[in-house]
């Protein structure tokens, strides 16, 4: 008995003392992440063979450390809803972001939604340097938020701005369409990427003295435009040894290779544009050069960021995840540049470090798009992963890269426009139904067409319901949007609303989409805050997003009928003041504040009174706008507001009738029935005690004025 008595106290006196070591032992840190986006980078890299002229030892490197995906696909190929798309987790089809005409990306996704806020609220440091979304500014505070609007400062930690160092600044088609006569005068450091690097090297050592893991993203910009690097880099490839890409050097094949592809393929392909200039130049060795060297100067950041990660005493507890945000054509299918849906343009380098998952060496042929990173991380890490992220979690792959997997890779260029890619097949669907289809086990350059053939429909069913179930429309609040004569063009093919084309004709890619719930609610300083340009104002594009802006700006201009805007304030001019902190509510329901509204007058014009119906509590709270509510002739003459809106019930029919809308703007019925956000601006509310004519005179449009009143 006292033996069990004495062995039961020495157990008793080794629990204790083990729960007591517990408590004071340090907690171990969640895994840190290198997050590593790279720009404009094609699959031109050694381990992967499909240029074998790329020497790309670093990438190499870290590809033989990890897993490397060799059927991995962009979101969208183009930098700005390619980004946004990945560090939100949101595709373009969710949130509307389709283009770099939609840049700020901040005007389609809210904050608190990126993947560096999550891992924040999740108890990381989160830092970066570089282009992690459409822009290198960076910045951590409200100024550098209201200057660029290029990230939510408050969900970095710290993010500072890339500073240009070249000894004279290139232009953007430097090495591309033109010479770069200063290469002499370039070392490694003159480029930003250097820095970049460098900064980031330094807070990876820092994070060993942190008591939280730290997620740090490092934005390496080359090989975007300009191809500008130093000269050893050229050197590398000597001119006469460059050979043309597959499926560019068969002159032949390549001359007939649209005729089977649909017109909006040709149109994002654009062939009488860069591809024209290059050949007319016959550039086509300068700029694959150029692009190789841009890839050799990538390839020693890369470098810089492996040494740094070796070294790390935490190394062993570092995720490592690199990617490009889409590829690059030179020249295959009559296109230079990306905005494709080919492979070309959306196959990325991708490649995942993850201690105790990954074994070194690993490839994976399985298809797979970025929208992958964001759930696979927060898995990997052991944070939630967010409700509102698309994608597949691909842990099973990076434990098995040849496990079984039934998912596939999802890519979208702009509005309605998306291809699917499995291990064998690439489908391309269009806006307007039309289709690509091709095999790539025979036809890896994508020459043939087979989407007409009949054998190949099961094929392109089972593809098809992959695609997207929603894909956002693209409007503009209050606006009118323009071609580049300026005039008036009201309809589309597609039903959204319009743009332009380098034709001149309605285009899908429409102007930019303005939710007023996406924008920062949280921070005094930022509430409801609009990131939108002032009206006269011009964002100056920084170096790497330029040569994009530059190819993709879309006119917009305002007519004389929508400048007179009928609205009407309450607060007789001479009762304005110049300051109030006051929250007023708009004439949607939607929480503002008056500094807010002063901003621009195209706000005014959305939040304040119509005069035609209705009053909001801007027009008491905030007697500044009365200045720009200024009563049209057209508002006074209507002294009594309009009535209750026609009976819901009326047999809805087609009518092409012209009506005249709640602005006083004559408007089409067929215009009006093309979407549901076109009703929501011209239709009658009850709620808000107004009626149009559109009512008695488009009744088709009564149903879904029903609906919008019940949820206003």
């Amino acid at each position: 008995m006292r033996s069990f008595l004495a062995i039961s106290l020495i157990l008793s006196v080794l629990v204790s003392t083990a729960s007591a070591q517990d408590e004071t032992a340090p907690k171990k840190k969640k895994p840190h992440v290198l997050f590593i986006p790279v720009d404009d980078l094609n699959n031109w890299l050694g381990y992967t063979g499909v240029n074998p002229q790329s020497k790309t030892p670093n990438f190499d490197r870290l590809a033989k450390m990890g897993v490397a995906f060799t059927n991995a696909h962009a979101s969208s190929t183009i930098c700005n809803p390619s980004r946004a798309a990945v560090l939100s987790g949101t595709r373009p089809s969710t949130t509307g972001c389709y283009d770099n005409r939609d840049h700020p990306w901040t005007r389609f996704i809210g904050p608190g939604l990126g993947i560096n806020a999550h891992f924040k609220k999740n108890g990381y440091y989160v830092a970066a340097r570089g282009k992690t979304y459409h822009s290198s500014q960076g910045g951590n505070s409200k100024e550098d938020f209201e200057r660029k609007a290029t990230v939510y400062p408050n969900e970095w930690d710290k993010y500072p701005k890339v500073e240009n160092r070249y000894p004279s600044k290139p232009h953007y088609l430097d090495g591309f369409t033109q010479d770069y006569k200063h290469l002499k005068k370039l070392d490694d450091k003159s480029i930003p990427d250097y820095h970049t690097a460098e900064f980031c090297a330094k807070q990876l050592e820092k994070a060993v003295d942190r008591d939280e893991p730290i997620f740090l993203a490092c934005g390496i910009v080359k090989p975007h435009l300009p191809w500008v690097v130093p000269k050893k880099y050229y050197d590398m490839y000597p001119k006469d040894e460059i050979e043309l890409p597959g499926g560019f050097a068969d002159t032949k094949q390549r001359q007939r290779d649209l005729d089977d592809v649909p017109k909006p393929g040709i149109d994002l392909a654009h062939p009488d544009k860069e591809f024209k200039n290059v050949t007319k130049l016959n550039r086509e060795v300068d700029a694959i050069q150029a692009y190789l060297a841009s890839i050799a100067y990538a390839d020693m950041t890369i470098g810089m960021l492996i040494d740094a990660y070796e070294n790390f005493p935490e190394k062993d507890n570092t995720i490592v995840v690199l990617w490009s945000d889409h590829g690059y054509h030179l020249g295959q299918k009559q296109h230079w540049k990306k905005q494709t849906l080919w492979e070309e343009a959306s196959d990325v380098p991708f490649i995942w470090i993850v201690p105790g998952v990954t074994e070194a060496g690993g490839v994976s042929t399985r298809p797979v798009d970025l929208q992958s990173i964001y759930p696979t991380l927060c898995d990997l890490v052991g944070i939630p992963i967010p409700e509102h992220v698309d994608g597949d979690n691909i842990r099973p792959l990076l434990e098995d890269p040849m496990a079984e997997w039934d998912g596939v890779a999802l890519t979208t260029m702009r509005y309605q426009n998306h291809a699917v890619r499995d291990e064998r097949y690439r489908y391309i669907r269009y806006y307007d139904g039309s289709e690509e289809l091709y095999d790539h086990q025979y036809d890896p350059h994508e020459f043939v067409n087979r989407a007409k053939k009949s054998e190949y429909k099961p094929i392109k069913q089972r593809l098809r319901s992959h695609m997207p179930e929603i894909n956002m429309k693209i409007w503009y609040d209050g606006q009118t949007c323009v071609d580049d004569d300026k005039q008036h063009i009201k309809s589309c093919p597609d039903g959204t609303k319009v743009a332009r084309d380098p034709n001149k004709k309605c285009s899908y890619m429409s102007c930019p989409k303005y939710d007023p719930l996406a924008v920062p609610q949280e921070e005094d300083w930022n509430e409801d805050y609009d990131p939108r340009p002032e009206e006269d104002e011009t964002v100056d594009a920084p170096e790497d997003v330029a040569e994009d802006n530059e190819q993709d700006e879309t006119a917009t201009a305002e007519t004389e009928e929508d400048a007179t805007f009928p609205v009407v304030s309450v607060v007789p001019p001479d009762q304005c003041n110049e300051n109030t902190g006051t929250v007023f509510y708009n004439a949607r329901g939607l929480r503002r504040e008056c500094e807010w509204l002063t901003r621009t007058s195209d706000r005014v014009e959305e939040e304040c009174s119509p005069g035609l119906a209705f009053k909001t509590d801007a027009d008491k709270a905030c007697p500044i706008s009365c200045k720009k509510c200024k009563p049209s002739s057209a508002t006074l003459a209507r002294e009594e507001p309009l009535g209750e809106s026609v009976n819901w019930n009326d047999d809805c029919d087609d009518t092409n009738d012209d009506f005249v809308n709640q602005r006083g703007q004559t408007r089409s019925c067929a215009w009006l029935q093309r979407d549901e956000s076109r009703i929501e601006l011209e239709c009658s509310t009850d709620e808000l005690g107004i009626k149009t004519d559109a009512d008695e005179k488009c009744p088709s449009s009564c149903g879904k004025c029903a609906q919008i009143a019940q949820r206003m």
